[in-house]
């Protein structure tokens, strides 16, 4: 009986080869397989009887014949129902066991269980794959040698050898062309484009596509180009040419609405939902995945429903509904870990701890952030990786662990500048400005804002929110204008009139459009002058700010020490009078040069210093011992800093640190440079700041340090580098005295 039933399959393969496509013996087998032996050669019988009656002649038959047929579809279509609940694998696993034989029809079988596994079992694939390919050559079978090398290139793809996966294609095409199979050339130069795609070779991948669509259209596959035009636009889309994809997206949607291909409508559909996501129009997101999920669910295909789950997470998520969004991401899981599909799983992980994220849960984001990290490192998907990287570096970013944020950002830069994926290198470059910003890396972080904004404003410019508007008008009145075509059949006038309509919408739309372009470009321009008329006069607030200050510095100190002079010639100290002017001269000469300029050279300015600390020993009964040290990586004359910033300080020390301080006074200036901060630290021995605020509650208040203080604000505003004061009382280290530790803004002067 199992000869017999080899013979019958045998047979009809020969007699009706004409009839069937390629692989339907396979697929009569998988319908009534593994059932008891007698029951499978009826049944097979019967279900060759069946096909042949509807292949030649059901149109034929008497009344009764037509019942009997139904009476058989139905009993059929009982035992078709029980074979699929089985796998698909055991089944195949049967057929070839009770087919040994080396013959074309053993090939379809390997062929078609290929197909069943090679992207969950690729090790497994890879035996089948070497099987067909020596039993095609004994056979001499060449459909069956392409079909190996093509399946190769699928199996390679799932490992992500894409370049290898490209060889084996174009070996496959070679066979191909050989049997003029160009519906299945035009498949694998798609499967090219997708493999140049994954590699972020986009011009090759355009290329491939455009071989695969124009094959499609010459032999009229229309389902195989719906496909290629919605491949094409994945990539317009990936490179942030929305114009481009939307057209492609709505050229793909045309094709499957007429054909009515439904699962691939509800792709491109969900990948509209996408696009109008990235352009933040959220409502006509949702609407075009809410007809994707409709379709889905009239097919019951929910395995391809998790894409479709991701992408209205991903919308509830920017609308910041973030507990919608993980339920959605959470099904989404669930489906791509019932298909084993690695890199969906780890999609889901990254997109989950973005939700945690952006409610700052950043243990448990990073958590999912490694964990997404870890399973696309062993799949190689180097896409995923990069989406990883950049999480985790914007929540260290967030963190302040910048280092490690600087470390995790340059990976992803490293992966999306060779795949170009624009999206990611807008967000790499708005990163890194910050951190070099914050790392005091000011032209750094500069260039990298400059990057940012260049590529944010091609993300989404005027130039393309205008041809998305006339790309939906265009394809809108597409739609109104074929269906009064189709009017046109019934009613001539009634169409006249409606494209009469037509155009007279279309120049009331165009006028329209013009008209707010206009209002729109007088506005910015407006806004724009009025801009910069408020930063020149911002600016010129500033410089004026600083020469006022600058200016208020000079009589200050000039005040201070004219009071001394004045205290010493009541004394009737002639030669100590004689000195103080001498030095004091020499002191103010200095300093009237100095507050002329912005800034000085750092030795002109401790010069000055020195000056004052001489002077001020002349004056005093119980002079004090003083001390300037100058880090050895601080070149003086080619520092500039502003002029009268130090002296102030020094000046406190004198006037209130040492007020009832009679002996052992000492006051240490020390400078010092690193990480791009010149620092000067002023320390005195006296009664600490805390001390002099408690007794001098009721006296006058420091000018010059008020004076100083409002100084360093504005040149930090102007220069944008770091000015900052520090006052501390020493007791908190068990010391006694005051420290003021100055930052100061400061220029470094090549040498000639």
């Amino acid at each position: 009986m199992g000869d017999a039933f080899v013979l019958i399959l045998r047979k009809y393969a020969a007699i009706k080869e004409k009839y069937f496509q390629e692989n339907s013996i396979i697929f009569i087998h998988l319908y009534a397989a593994d059932i008891s032996f007698l029951s499978e050669t009826f049944l097979l019988i019967v279900y060759v009887i069946t096909i042949e009656i509807v292949s030649i002649k059901f149109y034929f038959m008497n009344t009764h014949l037509k019942y009997f047929f139904l009476f058989l579809s139905f009993f059929l279509f009982t035992i078709n129902s029980y074979a699929q609940k089985r796998s698909p694998t055991k089944i195949l696993d049967s057929l070839l066991l009770h087919h040994p034989q080396k013959d074309t029809t053993r090939v379809k079988m390997l062929s078609t269980y290929i197909q069943k596994i090679y992207y969950r079992d690729t090790l497994k694939a890879d035996s089948l794959i070497t099987e067909v390919e020596k039993l095609s050559d004994e056979i001499n079978y060449a459909k069956g040698k392409a079909d190996a090398s093509y399946y190769r290139g699928e199996v390679q793809i799932t490992k992500s050898d894409f370049s290898a996966s490209i060889i084996s294609f174009k070996k496959a095409i070679e066979l191909y062309e050989k049997i003029d199979r160009k519906a299945l050339i035009a498949n694998c130069f798609n499967r090219i484009g997708a493999s140049y795609y994954h590699q972020g070779n986009f011009s090759e991948a355009l290329e491939y596509y455009n071989k695969s669509a124009s094959m499609c259209k010459e032999i009229n596959n229309l389902k195989g180009a719906s496909v290629i035009f919605n491949n094409i636009a994945n990539i317009y889309a990936d490179q942030g040419k929305y114009f481009e994809a939307i057209k492609n997206y709505n050229e793909s949607k045309e094709i499957k609405l007429k054909i009515n291909y439904r699962s691939g409508l509800a792709k491109t559909y969900t990948n509209l939902g996408s696009i109008y996501g990235e352009l933040k129009d959220f409502p006509k997101a949702l609407e075009n995945l809410n007809d994707a999920l409709r379709i889905y669910d009239s097919i019951e295909n929910n395995t391809k429903a998790k894409v479709l789950l991701l992408s209205i997470g991903v919308i509830h998520s920017e609308q910041k509904q973030s507990d919608s969004a993980l339920v959605y991401y959470e099904k989404a899981l669930k489906l791509y870990k019932k298909e084993d599909d690695q890199r969906g799983i780890a999609d889901c992980l990254d997109k989950i701890g973005n939700v945690h994220k952006n409610r700052f849960e950043n243990k448990k984001a990073l958590d999912f952030f490694f964990k997404s990290l870890a399973i696309s490192k062993e799949v190689n998907d180097e896409r995923g990786m990069a989406m990883s990287y950049l999480n985790i570096a914007q929540v260290y970013y967030f963190q302040k662990k910048h280092k490690k944020a600087l470390d995790y950002t340059l990976k992803t830069k490293k992966i999306a500048d060779k795949l170009n994926i624009l999206k990611f290198q807008k967000e790499i470059y708005g990163l890194l400005a910050g951190i070099y910003e914050y790392q005091g890396e000011y032209k750094k972080s500069l260039a990298t804002h400059k990057e940012f904004k260049t590529i944010n404003d091609s993300l989404l410019s005027k130039d393309v929110n205008k041809k998305i508007i006339k790309l939906e008008y265009e394809y809108k009145y597409k739609q109104e204008l074929a269906s009064a075509n189709q009017r046109e059949l019934r009613l001539t006038k009634e169409v006249e009139t409606t494209n009469q309509d037509l155009e007279a919408s279309q120049r009331n739309l165009l006028l329209g459009v013009i008209a707010f372009l206009l209002v729109t470009l007088a506005l910015a321009a407006i806004i724009f002058f009025l801009r910069l008329r408020n930063i020149k006069a911002k600016n010129a607030n500033i410089l004026t700010e600083q020469k006022l200050l600058r200016s208020q510095m000079t009589p200050h100190f000039i005040f201070n020490a004219l009071s001394v002079l004045q205290g010493i010639i009541l004394n009737d100290e002639k030669k100590k009078s004689l000195s103080y002017l001498s030095k004091f001269s020499k002191l103010l000469r200095i300093t009237l040069e100095n507050s002329r300029d912005k800034m000085v050279p750092l030795d002109q300015e401790l010069l000055a210093v020195e000056n004052y600390l001489s002077l001020h020993n002349i004056e005093s009964n119980n002079s004090y011992k003083y001390s300037i040290s100058v880090d050895e990586a601080i070149d003086k004359p080619q520092f500039e800093v502003p002029p009268m910033l130090i002296q102030p300080f020094i000046e406190n020390a004198i006037e209130h640190g040492f007020n009832k301080q009679s002996e052992d006074r000492n006051i240490d200036i020390q400078l010092s440079y690193a990480k791009e901060e010149l620092v000067c630290t002023i320390i005195d021995n006296g009664i600490g700041i805390d001390s002099q605020k408690q007794k001098s509650q009721k006296q006058k208040k420091s000018l010059a340090t008020i004076i100083t203080s409002e100084r360093l604000r504005i040149l930090s505003e102007d220069s944008k580098t770091k000015g900052t004061l520090t006052v501390e009382d020493r007791q908190k280290y068990n010391e006694q005295g005051t420290i003021v530790t100055l930052v100061i803004p400061h220029k470094i002067q090549k040498a000639s």
